[in-house]
Order: C-alpha cells, then sequence, then structure tokens
C-alpha cells in the first residue's frame, strides 16, 4: 500500500509497506526512531552511537565473585537482553527486565505487548524477538522457580503478530518522563519513614531482643525508622510460624504480640514483616480488586479474600510488609500481588 503520514501530538508518523515499517519524526523532521516488522514476527528499530539506557533493574547474569569488581551496565547495548527475571547469590541483586529503552541521542521505546528478548548486540540495528508463550494448562510452582520462563505473561495473553509499542521523543528528559507516567501512571508517594534507616532482623531469640536492639539505637544515638523481622524457614527462628504463615512465632512472643508491637512504637519505629505467598495449592492464581467490582469471582484467588488473611497482624500493630518469592507467578499476578499491597492497606 501507499505510504500513510499522519501528525501525531507534536510528532509526525508515516507508515509504510513491504516490510510494514513505521517512521516518526519531529515536525521539524528530524528522525526519531523507523521500526520495522519483519514477516518471521519480529520487530526491528534503529539504534546510533549513543548509550541505551532502561530494560529494568540489573545486569548480565553473573558467576562467582567478578561482581565485586564489575562495573553497573547502564548502556544497555552490546548484547542480547532475555528478559528474564532471576536472582541469585553472590550478584548485584535480582534482575527485573521491563522492556522500556531510552536512547540519549532523544527516543524511546516500550513494547508491552508481547513479551520478549531484545537483542542490542549489533551497534545499527535493534531486534525485539517475541518469547514462545509457555503451554497453556502449565502450572508453574514454588518448586519450580529456579527452572527459567518464570515471570512471563499467561499464554491467552499471546496473539502472534500482535504488538504494542509505543516511541517517544525523548529529547526533553522531563517531558519523556511525564509521557511515561501518562501510560503508566504516576509513581506511588511512600510515606516519610521509608525514606529514613531500615534495621532488617534474621533469628530472633524473643521478644526482649526485639526491643533492646531499638533501644540500642536510641541510646547510641543511631537514627531508626522501622525495623524488619524475617520469617521461620527463612531463618531458624522468626517473627511467624514457619512460612507461609500469618500467624505470630509462640517461641518468640510471650506475651501478646499486640502488646510488644506498642511497646516498639512507643520507641517510634514502624514494625515491618517479612511474608511469601501460599504454593499453587492454596493459591490457584491471583486476581480480583479491591474493593471488589461487579461480577469478580471473590475465591480464595480473590486480593480481597487474600488481603483480609493480613487483617488480623494489622490490627497487632503491623505497619508494613516485605512480600518475598512469588517468582513463580506469571507477570499478571506479579502486578496483582503489587496492587494487592497497595489497595489492601488503603481498604
Amino acid at each position: 500500500f501507499k505510504p500513510v503520514s499522519a501528525r501525531v501530538g507534536n510528532l509526525n508518523v508515516t507508515v509504510q509497506g513491504k516490510p510494514l515499517s513505521v517512521l516518526v519524526t519531529t515536525l521539524d523532521d528530524k528522525p526519531v526512531q523507523k521500526i520495522t516488522f519483519t514477516p518471521d514476527g519480529k520487530m526491528s528499530f534503529a539504534l546510533d552511537d549513543q548509550p541505551v539506557l532502561g530494560l529494568g533493574e540489573g545486569g548480565p547474569k553473573q558467576t562467582g565473585d567478578s561482581w565485586r569488581t564489575d562495573k553497573i551496565e547502564l548502556d544497555r547495548r552490546g548484547r542480547l537482553h532475555p528478559m528474564t527475571p532471576w536472582y541469585g547469590t553472590g550478584t548485584y541483586g535480582s534482575y527485573n527486565p521491563v522492556p522500556l529503552m531510552v536512547g540519549t541521542a532523544g527516543w524511546g521505546l516500550f513494547i508491552p505487548t508481547p513479551w520478549g528478548a531484545i537483542d542490542l548486540s549489533d551497534s545499527e540495528t535493534g531486534k525485539f524477538i517475541p518469547a514462545d508463550p509457555i503451554p497453556p494448562g502449565t502450572v508453574v510452582s514454588r518448586g519450580q522457580q529456579r527452572r527459567g520462563r518464570i515471570g512471563m505473561p499467561p499464554p491467552e495473553y499471546f496473539t502472534a503478530g500482535l504488538y504494542d509499542v509505543f516511541v517517544f521523543d525523548a529529547q526533553d528528559p522531563a517531558a519523556l518522563m511525564k509521557d511515561i507516567s501518562t501510560i503508566s501512571g504516576q509513581a506511588v508517594l511512600p510515606p516519610k519513614w521509608v525514606l529514613g534507616y531500615q534495621q532488617s532482623h534474621r533469628t530472633v531469640r524473643d521478644e526482649s531482643q526485639m526491643l533492646e536492639v531499638v533501644d540500642t539505637f536510641r541510646e547510641k544515638q543511631i537514627p531508626l525508622d522501622s525495623v524488619c523481622y524475617l520469617g521461620t524457614g527463612f531463618c531458624p527462628s522468626g517473627w511467624n510460624k514457619k512460612q507461609p504463615s500469618f500467624e505470630f512465632n509462640p517461641g518468640v512472643f510471650k506475651r501478646d504480640p499486640k502488646e510488644v508491637l506498642a511497646d516498639m512504637h512507643k520507641r517510634n519505629v514502624k514494625v515491618m514483616m517479612h511474608v511469601i505467598p501460599w504454593d499453587r495449592d492454596r493459591l490457584e492464581t491471583i486476581q480480583g480488586t479491591i474493593p471488589p467490582k461487579p461480577g469478580e469471582k471473590l475465591d480464595n484467588t480473590h486480593i480481597q479474600n487474600y488481603w483480609n488473611q493480613h487483617n488480623a497482624l494489622v490490627d497487632a500493630g503491623v505497619d508494613a510488609w516485605w512480600p518475598d518469592e512469588g517468582d513463580w507467578f506469571n507477570f499478571h499476578e506479579r502486578m496483582k500481588r503489587h496492587e494487592l499491597y497497595y489497595t489492601g492497606p488503603l481498604s
């Protein structure tokens, strides 16, 4: 077909065929980005000699102790990015991929659909390679969390040849951030106390030790805004019964836990607890909204009912959560879990 051109906001967009491509320029015809779709389902885009930022937290997988001397990867050019979430000891931290790229030459790309790998190994052309979906009916449980292909969207999310692609003019970084927030929503403003020092504790002897640690910080005049306690199973003796559990550990709390947490609040600290989700035998999936919308299935998979299991802890004085694990959840379930811990406390 003949090329079709139109103005979209402050950009000019031209769509061409054979191969299908989209050229985006500024109103004064300066190139922003050109993306091309190939018959095999891949998508290519233009690269230049300037750094490419983004793609989420973390860098290439590291082994041994090399991570202590490796440089942090800010410029993402030069390699294939599998876009698979992972974590491991002896690394800078976890890898949490986000298909958003910002070329410092003045362009941005966000590819939410489909999921796939991003190849930046070529100096002139980047490629997006759609992933093969997990077969329908596949159940990924906790025991499979380190076997790869985790964190992908569910199979029904994949439609061959279907893309959602956002192209940004990134010449003005502030305007770019505003454009991104228009798509993603604005970042949640955290409470002021989370910006302060948080003391994380592993094995807990008893409630007296919990209070002694806070008192020591106060006596030494070391700032302390919150304390976080690991769950049992991740240490020999944590705040709760063996994870996953919403019950206080009776071996640690000799008094009513509500009284202990009240004593901690009197010392002007917030209390955070480490939690992990139920496995697939008790939490087949995560769905729904808080409050529930009409027509939602209010079974044990609904986030309202899942949040209700936290209420007794909230009533006892727990201020915040460290939601750990959940690596076996698919992408949509992971987002629902974020929603759970945001909307739950507001309900």
